[in-house]
């Protein structure tokens, strides 16, 4: 409708992108509408700090380029410093790096600036550095607020499963499994 639309460019590179991260979209036939429109939506605006956050998510999730990516995450946070969502995108970018500590550190930084778009991010953050009694103290804490999350009762459980937990991780993955809708795995 509004073909020079930088923002609905950015949305769109978003799309694909989350998609590809979270295994819903097959790769071979989204790479390229993901890097178009993250080019299309920075040629539009190269202002804009989202175009920016899609050029970084896309140099991370489809190329593995962590300078580019690294470039790309920052120049979206000068941008826009109270975006949580960025902390989070260069959050993981240095999880990728093994910048373990740093990653952590900005996942708290997205947390305090918004701790509802991703709930989750905080405590995947700790899990990924086995760091699993912080894990489980964030993910409770956020279940307090939202307590049938389903990224976050899955997150409880692959936790508690690796740590041994398992009467306890059955219980968070059955819970789970009602949340989805499906008592017969339950």
């Amino acid at each position: 409708l509004q073909p020079d639309y930088a923002l609905a460019w950015a949305g769109l590179a978003d799309y694909y992108g989350e998609g590809i991260a979270g295994d819903v979209l097959d790769p071979r036939t989204s790479i390229v509408p993901e890097e178009q429109a993250a080019q299309r939506a920075l040629e539009l605006d190269p202002d804009l700090p989202e175009a920016h956050q899609a050029m970084g998510a896309m140099f991370l999730i489809d190329r593995w380029d962590w300078t580019d990516a690294d470039r790309e995450t920052r120049r979206a946070i000068s941008l826009d410093p109270q975006d949580g969502d960025l902390y989070y995108l260069r959050a993981c970018l240095l999880q990728a790096v093994n910048r373990e500590a740093e990653a952590i550190d900005l996942g708290k930084k997205a947390m305090e600036i918004d701790p509802f778009s991703r709930p989750y991010a905080l405590a995947s953050l700790y899990e990924y550095t086995r760091q699993f009694d912080a894990t489980l103290a964030e993910i409770r804490l956020r279940l307090e607020a939202n307590p049938n999350n389903p990224d976050l009762l899955g997150l409880e459980m692959d936790t508690l499963r690796r740590t041994g937990n398992y009467k306890e991780a059955v219980d968070a993955w059955a819970k789970w499994h009602i949340l989805m809708g499906d008592p017969q795995s339950a």
